[in-house]
């Protein structure tokens, strides 16, 4: 056998609070006198029985008892003082005297003790009848009494008697009963008879008759009923099954209600005729008087147990109770409107209203407090899901969340949901059953930004290229890196189609450099992307130029990519763009909305245009202008021409017909075109080509030209049309060739006088005339790269950079560069983190709060009220669980120690904490929204090796109510005040004024309830805890001793179960591990929050807080297991019909909400204890279930005990038990529960083969 599998042979439940109180340490425990009116009256009139009564001629007639016992309430004390229990249990040992095996051969013991059950109700029967004649006709128990008779005891009185007659013969061999002596029990002050001689001497009222001149005609009227008795013809058979038979046993039950409420109503008439009574006899009334007075000595008698507890406790081992605990509340202060700043000193007293005695109640500040301008303007989080964030097929893990506005249902302003309006700093989750199964806050659009005037792409169909060289070798985006872009447009932000981008794992860069890209392309009837304009694209960029967003995809449908990008740092940064395609073919996807003039003036470049003139002469150009294209330095320029009306191609120019024109460029620069015309070399340009003779279209042969930079214009400068005050930005073509107009004009005059005179003869030829350049079309490609090393820490780049980086944070926007931020690595993403000692943590939540009317070195108390209790309790706390920072110029700073003091715990409970604002603190930031002081909570998991795994989380803090600016905490000040007051918790709202008004303070509220207020330890919880402390002594010893420390020091823990020789450590249990004690604590569940309520579990902290608490009183030896317990978990599974006209969808839910509770009644309510170990039968559950109102009848019921590895396939059982001594069973959520619907088809089928239509047993 594994260690593991040993099981401690000491199996027991544990202790929980309730048990800690002894009957024992009660006042009342032991009473010297324990007798009440009813023993006092019954008392009397049994004494006076003996006191013997002398008549005038001092004969002894009789004695004094007539005067006690005729009185109603002598008559009603007598009734009263009877205990149903002793009958009870007399009837219940005869019972199982009949019952009990080894009787089952004793027939005259069995005969005996029937007819002592006959006997029983026949006698209760007499004395009822008897006290029902003494009482007056005015009292209400006799008008009680004669209606139970005749409702509720006249029928089974006479089945009584016809199953007595049924039994009795006056054969000894044939009857089942046999006479005995009775007379020692006594039934309602008077001793049992044997039925045959009630039956023969005794009579009762017609109340019981029904109708029956007497009880022995009545008795001769009743037939006898055999049948009850069974078939079997053996005297102890009969009697045994008589014994068992409901209609026999149905009587005795019924006499028992009965019995029950006449002692009642007996008692409650009693204490009626002792003070509101007025038929008492002169010298009965002295008697109750007596009685009356009798109980001051009385109570004061019964305080010797007290007395002799504080005696020993207080005067011999000079024990005290624990001291009272003032309580303490939080006010919030709000200035006068002329005051900017106030102070209140320590120990300011405010009102609270007044105590029970009608005495002034005071609260006093508790410190020197500065109060100011400073209120909570937002709220807002940001939350990384983990593992446990994963809901169905959607993985959360490693996802974003942001909540602008966190305290609402939605993270965006809905109303609050929850039922004290609480809500999660961190995030906001919904659970079913213990499961989540939302996450509602918006998901977080991370990102960065380039802006950039190459970005300004009017028209045509543009490629961006986003070049990204990361440092670090091998430092690429994956391939399957998902984003979104968004370009600035007139109408407002772009979404670039998904199929139009593509982020290109490696590639070079211009520079030749391997480096990632986020590739895109607008095609021509994409909006033109225009520059940033904060009015229609709303942020905060400090730009002016067009600006491309790069979001990370954040769709449910895939897995968030931020972890996996998060650490790139970046070298540099390249914008390509190139506008009008490749240049392979002639086409026209460039831009084409081009200033142009020619020699003679403007030319509209819409229409067909001739750009040299129409008879071009060698020098003749036409200019170029563009401010897309001439605001980029280092664009190179391709020109798709598109030329009307060409020739064939061997009559371009005469007379030479293969001659293809010259033309060459220049650029202005400063007002002058260069280079000069007559420079050499020229820039020359190959405008023409030849074209096909099937398509005699000329176009340029794609020649390639750079822009020279001296000719373009500052993209912030205005851009105007071509004049004598132009200085750059356009280029000029100049023809650089004579295409033959002259010679054609001599030539042809010469032709036609030769053709005239008919001179002309086939060998002088025919003169041609030349081709006047005609433009149709013109579009003009190019390609334009920039380059931003913004890794680099250089001013002068940085002050002439064309790229401006920015970070796309949930909530705003930051430019980015090594030169910004000397210290730190520019990364292509935001982080999300805080400075640690050594290194930046990364969060996995923060929560922000914008403070208005607030500058740097002003301080603010800020109050936060949590819903205590709602804390995960699997969370535990590894040293610091929420760093503090405050933000300064885009950059998150952290708090010192000194700046912070937290009053909170970490946001566990509710407390104030103080912020000193360093003075590097702004309000005119953009990554949160401007105007606000902002404050950062950080939550990061612990890198620490030594920290408790799953620590640290965003759950281990409690939900806020609220949280207020202006808070300050006050005391109670007891002035000799009721010594109750602090026993009950001061409402909110209380506190309004201070007892000494300041002008200063135009409003003071409370908005909570007093805290922490406790009156001194009352005597019954100090004599539970002087008594434990004198056992343990404040030492863990024996399984007693942890179980008391642990409950006495922390009472909010319900129950403690200490396992000796038990080891449960990293989720795996050893019940036979010497040397080691496990210690397993269920919570109490009062007023508790849980995300899981069918998993009660212990918070990590205060099972921490356990841990250290009792390490310090157990031996050295002991190693200390303190933890939670495992919960097992049942599952049903089986199949249901309803009841005809019954919706499945409805009730099987509402079944399996039923199970659910049935199972875990403690988790609804439904019941206050948790019980370690425990059965679970089959067989029970199926009765439940069939006993549901809307169950007609269920199949193929399966029980499952599900274990912790998912993957091992449970087996059904007939009887579940807990498999471990700190286990306890629970349900599976209520969805967990299979059940599936019988149609009307299959119960129709199954009905046709039943042989027992009532039991539905198939045959």
């Amino acid at each position: 056998m594994a260690c593991n599998e040993y099981k401690n042979p000491l199996q027991r439940g544990g202790t929980d609070q309730q048990q800690r109180q002894l009957a024992a340490l009660k006042s009342d425990y032991v009473s010297i006198d324990e007798r009440d009116y009813k023993e006092w009256i019954v008392f009397a009139n049994q004494f006076a029985g003996f006191v013997k009564y002398f008549d005038v001629n001092n004969n002894q007639t009789n004695n004094w008892q007539p005067f006690f016992n005729s009185d109603i309430s002598a008559i009603l004390g007598t009734v009263a003082i009877q205990d149903i229990n002793e009958y009870r249990l007399a009837i219940k040992e005869k019972f199982d005297a009949i019952h009990n095996p080894a009787n089952k051969t004793q027939t005259d013991l069995l005969r005996t003790n029937l007819n002592a059950l006959f006997s029983g109700i026949l006698s209760l029967t007499l004395a009822l009848d008897s006290y029902c004649i003494q009482l007056p006709e005015s009292s209400p128990l006799k008008a009680i009494i004669t209606n139970l008779i005749k409702t509720k005891l006249q029928a089974p009185f006479a089945s009584l008697l016809t199953f007595y007659k049924s039994a009795y013969s006056s054969n000894p061999l044939l009857t089942l009963v046999k006479e005995s002596d009775n007379s020692k029990w006594t039934i309602l002050n008077r001793g049992a008879q044997n039925p045959q001689a009630i039956l023969t001497s005794e009579s009762v009222s017609p109340l019981w008759l029904n109708g029956s001149a007497s009880l022995h005609d009545l008795y001769n009227s009743l037939t006898p009923n055999p049948k009850v008795f069974g078939p079997d013809p053996a005297v102890e058979k009969k009697i045994i099954h008589l014994s068992r038979h409901n209609l026999f046993t149905g009587i005795f039950d019924t006499y028992l209600q009965t019995y029950t409420r006449i002692i009642n109503e007996a008692e409650g008439q009693l204490l009626v005729t002792l003070t509101n009574d007025s038929t008492h006899t002169p010298h009965y009334a002295l008697f109750i008087t007596f009685l009356k007075l009798f109980k001051y000595a009385k109570q004061s008698l019964n305080t010797l147990t007290q007395r002799h507890l504080d005696f020993y406790y207080k005067e011999v081992l000079k024990l005290t109770p624990k001291k009272a605990n003032p309580s303490h509340a939080h006010v919030i202060i709000e200035l006068a409107k002329q005051v900017d700043e106030f102070m209140l000193a320590k120990g300011s007293a405010f009102k609270a209203g007044k105590d029970a005695l009608g005495k002034d109640v005071t609260f006093t500040l508790d410190a020197d407090t500065v109060f100011n301008k400073a209120g909570v303007a937002k709220l807002m989080s940001i939350y990384r899901g983990d593992d446990k964030d994963n809901i169905g097929t959607v993985i959360n893990k490693g996802r974003w969340f942001a909540s602008p506005v966190a305290n609402s249902a939605d993270g965006l302003g809905a109303k609050l949901k929850s039922l004290n309006g609480e809500w999660h700093p961190f995030y906001n989750k919904e659970y079913f059953d213990g499961a989540l199964s939302a996450i509602d806050m918006p998901k977080a659009q991370i990102g960065f930004a380039i802006a950039s005037h190459y970005l300004f792409l009017n028209e045509g169909q543009r490629e961006v290229n986003l070049n990204l060289e990361f440092a670090g070798a091998n430092q690429f985006l994956p391939v399957n890196t998902a984003v979104d872009c968004y370009v600035t447009t007139a109408k407002g932000w772009y979404k670039v189609p998904d199929t139009s981008v593509k982020v290109i794992n490696k590639q070079n860069n211009s520079a030749a450099k391997e480096c990632s890209a986020v590739y895109f392309i607008l095609q021509g009837n994409a909006p033109a992307v225009v520059n940033y304009n904060p009015k229609v694209h709303g942020g905060t960029f400090k730009s002016l130029f067009p600006i491309l967003k790069v979001y990370l995809k954040n769709e449910d449908a895939t897995a968030y990519q931020y972890d996996d990008l998060k650490d790139r740092s970046l070298t540099s940064v390249e914008i390509n763009v190139s506008v009008g395609g490749n240049g392979i073919s002639f086409n026209q996807n460039g831009i084409k909305q081009l200033q142009i003039s020619g020699d003679s003036g403007l030319i509209d470049s819409s229409k067909p245009f001739q750009p040299f003139g129409a008879i071009p002469k060698p020098g003749a150009s036409f200019i170029i202008g563009n401010q897309e294209l001439f605001t980029k330095k280092g664009a190179v320029v391709l020109m798709n021409i598109e030329w009307a009306n060409m020739p064939a191609s061997a009559k371009i120019s005469y007379p030479s017909s293969n001659y293809l024109p010259a033309t060459y460029v220049q650029f202005i620069k400063n007002g002058t075109w260069a280079p000069d015309g007559s420079s050499t070399p020229k820039k020359n340009l190959l405008l023409f080509s030849w074209g096909s003779s099937s398509n005699p279209v000329l176009t340029t042969a794609y020649e390639r030209f750079a822009l020279d930079d001296g000719t373009v214009v500052n993209y912030t400068d205005s851009y105007e049309p071509y004049d004598t005050k132009t200085n750059q930005g356009f280029l000029k073509i100049t023809l650089d060739a004579d295409l033959g107009f002259d010679t054609y004009q001599a030539d042809q005059v010469t032709y036609l006088i030769k053709l005239a005179n008919k001179t002309w003869t086939s060998t002088d030829g025919v003169p041609f005339k030349p081709y006047s350049p005609t433009i149709k079309s013109i579009y003009i490609s190019y390609n334009a790269v920039t380059n931003y090393k913004i890794g680099t820490n250089d001013q002068k780049a940085f002050d002439g950079r064309a790229i401006q980086y920015y970070h796309l944070s949930p909530f705003g926007e930051a430019e980015q560069s090594k030169t910004l931020n000397p210290d730190e690595s520019v990364f292509m993403l935001p982080q999300f983190n805080h400075a640690e000692e050594n290194s930046p943590a990364d969060d996995v939540a923060e929560f922000f709060i914008g403070l208005d009317n607030l500058a740097a070195q002003q301080s603010v108390n800020i109050l936060f009220q949590v819903l205590e209790g709602t804390s995960d309790p699997v969370v535990s706390i590894y040293k610091k669980l929420i760093s503090w920072n405050y933000l300064s110029s885009n950059q998150w700073k952290a708090f010192t120690d000194q700046q912070v003091v937290d009053g909170t715990a970490y946001l566990r409970q509710s407390g104030i904490i103080s912020f000193q604002i360093p003075e590097g603190a702004t309000t005119d930031n953009t990554i949160m929204p401007a105007g606000y002081l902002w404050i950062k909570a950080s939550i990061s998991i612990p890198t620490d090796p030594a920290a408790p795994a799953g620590s640290n989380k965003s759950g281990a803090v409690c939900k806020l109510l609220n949280v207020l600016a202006q808070a300050a905490q006050v005391t109670f000040a007891d002035n000799g005040n009721d010594p109750a007051f602090l026993s009950t918790a001061l409402p909110g709202n209380t506190i309004s004024k201070l007892a000494n008004a300041q002008t200063a303070i135009k409003k003071i509220t409370q908005p909570y309830p007093s805290f922490e207020g406790k009156p001194v330890e009352d005597n019954t919880h100090f004599y539970v805890r002087a008594s434990e402390r004198l056992r343990h002594k404040d030492r863990a010893i024996t399984i007693w001793d942890y179980e008391r420390l642990v409950l006495e020091a922390f009472p909010e823990i319900h129950r403690v179960k200490c396992l000796n020789h038990t080891k449960y450590e990293n989720g795996k249990l050893y019940e036979d591990a010497p040397g080691y004690v496990t210690v397993i604590t269920i919570p109490d569940l009062t007023n508790h929050n849980e995300i899981n309520p069918l998993r009660p579990y212990t918070n990590a902290d205060t099972i921490t807080q356990i841990q250290a608490y009792l390490q310090q009183r157990v031996s050295c030896q002991v190693n200390l297991n303190v933890n939670n317990p495992i919960f097992e978990e049942v599952q049903l599974v089986f199949k249901l019909k309803l009841y005809e006209g019954r919706d499945y969808s409805y009730y099987s839910k509402l079944l399996k909400d039923s199970i659910t509770r049935y199972l875990s009644p403690w988790a609804y309510g439904q019941a206050d204890d948790v019980q370690f170990g425990g059965k679970i039968e089959k067989s029970v559950l199926i009765n439940f279930i069939e006993a549901q109102y809307y169950v007609d009848y269920i199949t193929d019921v399966q029980l499952f005990l599900l274990g912790s590895d998912p993957n091992v396939m449970p087996q059904d059982q007939e009887e579940i038990e807990a498999t471990t001594s700190i286990s306890i069973l629970v349900s599976v959520p209520a969805d967990k529960h299979n059940i599936t619907e019988i149609p009307d088809v299959a119960a129709a089928q199954n009905n046709s083969k039943c042989a027992d239509p009532f039991n539905m047993i198939s045959i």
